[in-house]
């Protein structure tokens, strides 16, 4: 098993969405809001940092960055969305499209935290962001990729509504592995695994 190897979790539907609750002395702002493209190195920063313990991501520069998001015609600064707390941003996620013409599945994508302010609910935040933005925007569902050994943000994913989604055999022996950390919760949603 290679603990890189992508997993999928869809939400099924971007109705219903909960409220974005966040602990005093946090608030959530989009790279529009916040005068993009000013806030793309701190935005870096944050995959960096949120990203650094598992050395998989991270690298890119501005340059890089651009190249592969920034000037792609599906980004919007309007779905890219950070928490932050004194000015300073903590968490990140953005809405993704793997087609510039995609209507029907939106992406959330590089959920990442500072990890001296995890457990806050900051990952949940920036998710739920990027959900609702997509159901503003009148797409039914979303989804998102992450990997079997992060178990935290796999239950979080899952409160959210996100269920396990697999469609070959390496994807189901990846989710082999991150089923029993998630048991419980997928067992009060009446979730049965796909065929």
């Amino acid at each position: 098993m290679s603990e890189w190897l992508n997993i999928r979790m869809n939400l099924n539907s971007t109705q219903g969405l909960p409220p974005i609750e966040l602990a005093p002395g946090y608030d959530l702002i989009t790279a529009e809001e916040w005068g993009f493209p000013a806030c793309l190195g701190r935005w870096l920063d944050l995959l960096a940092v949120g990203f650094s313990e598992t050395h998989a991501e991270g690298g890119w520069t501005e340059a890089s960055w651009r190249e592969r998001i920034v000037d792609q015609p599906q980004f919007d600064p309007a779905g890219v969305f950070f928490v932050r707390h004194g000015g300073q941003a903590v968490a990140t996620a953005f809405a993704w499209l793997d087609t510039p013409d995609e209507r029907e599945w939106g992406r959330v994508h590089w959920v990442a935290t500072d990890p001296a302010h995890r457990g806050k609910g900051l990952g949940r935040a920036v998710t739920l962001a990027v959900a609702r933005y997509f159901g503003d925007r009148g797409f039914p569902r979303v989804f998102l990729e992450t990997q079997a050994y992060r178990t935290s943000a796999i239950r979080v994913y899952v409160k959210l509504g996100f269920v396990p989604f697999w469609d070959n055999e390496e994807h189901k022996a990846q989710w082999e592995h991150a089923l029993p950390s998630i048991a419980d919760l997928l067992a009060e949603r009446g979730w049965t695994a796909p065929e």
